[in-house]
């Protein structure tokens, strides 16, 4: 198994190498046996306590949690590291791996029972850090757990309050809902959720080195709340309801406006439609226009054609008028003498006859 090599990503062995001076129980192969492959049984086997912390209190889970290595956590806590033991500002596995926003490790972590409610030397949870830090998928799995959602820290800051920096709307639904779930009674984290994995002299040591009680951010009050935060937590709910009013009027006044852009595409589209039928009308009448005029060509040829024809038929009428009456009256010469038939009627003969 390499599982084991991983360690070193988490332990952060160079911080732990100026400590071991201070810490006579920690063998030097603790760091031989970390920084090679080795089987699950080596590192006790090496003498290699997973409890030792470092200069800033911070144990091997500490940085494994800030890391993100689940794999690291893994071993170590099958190895009986303790979950809620904290470092020098307080904060415990489970607060560093919220800060960092490790989802999956804060899961893991509470699987392996670290107390979800933990606080540091500034009273807050690792559900406030996890909100000023924006990580919805660590917030859910905080409230899914049981997470204390109307606790303030040492300032007066609830975690709705650091939601409200980030702005994530969902964050702050989870929180709400979590409200309405919970009562606003809270209860002091219990004495064994805190010292499960550790032995009683250990955990004593722990509290008196690292985080002294006298310097944890008082809890808040148990029983009824105030008015005061009723009436805090009243005008929180208005003004999440009147977000909520004005989100779905926000998404009404868009719907509208794509209805709108739609129907002007639309309105668009017809206008197009029509100018386009205008174009080709227009194409059509000019055409017809240019087959009139031909057409008007095409006549006027033919009645100057008609007229011609009709003065060529008049003259040709004249011509055979003309014709008829020379062949009709016969040229008349002095001396010649008409036939009998062509005197006129009555007359026996004329001058020309008898002459």
């Amino acid at each position: 198994m390499q599982r084991q090599h991983r360690v070193l990503c988490a332990l952060r062995l160079p911080s732990l190498t100026s400590s071991a001076a201070q810490h006579p129980r920690v063998p030097s192969p603790c760091l031989s046996v970390c920084l090679c492959p080795c089987n699950p049984g080596s590192l006790p086997q090496a003498s290699c306590p997973v409890d030792v912390a470092d200069g800033s209190g911070r144990t091997a889970l500490h940085h494994a949690a800030v890391s993100g290595c689940i794999s690291c956590s893994e071993i170590l806590c099958d190895f009986k590291a303790p979950l809620n033991v904290k470092d020098k500002d307080g904060s415990t596995p489970l607060i560093l791996a919220a800060k960092m926003s490790h989802s999956e490790l804060c899961r893991y972590l509470l699987h392996r029972g670290a107390a979800v409610n933990s606080r540091d030397l500034q009273g807050r949870t690792a559900l406030m850090v996890a909100c000023e830090n924006g990580s919805v998928e660590t917030v859910e799995v905080l409230v899914n757990a049981g997470a204390w959602v109307a606790v303030v820290d040492s300032t007066g800051h609830d975690a709705a309050h650091y939601s409200l920096a980030t702005g994530n709307a969902l964050i702050q639904h989870f929180l709400q809902e979590a409200a309405q779930r919970r009562s606003w009674a809270s209860e002091e984290e219990s004495p064994e959720q805190t010292s499960q994995t550790s032995s009683p002299s250990q955990s004593s040591a722990r509290e008196k080195s690292n985080t002294p009680r006298k310097r944890k951010a008082p809890l808040p009050p148990l029983g009824t709340p105030s008015q005061e935060d009723r009436d805090a937590y009243e005008e929180i709910v208005r003004l999440r309801q009147e977000r909520a009013q004005f989100l779905q009027k926000i998404r009404g006044l868009e719907q509208q406006e794509k209805q709108r852009r739609e129907r002007a595409e639309l309105d668009e589209g017809s206008l197009r439609s029509m100018e386009k039928q205008i174009q080709e009308l227009e194409e059509k009448l000019a055409a017809r226009d240019g087959e009139k005029e031909q057409l008007g060509k095409e006549v006027e040829a033919l009645r100057s054609r008609l007229s011609s024809l009709e003065n060529e038929k008049e003259n040709t009428s004249y011509d055979i008028e003309t014709l008829q009456d020379e062949e009709g009256d016969p040229l008349e010469f002095p001396g010649r003498v008409l036939p009998a038939s062509q005197w006129p009627c009555g007359v026996g003969g004329s001058k020309w006859g008898r002459g």
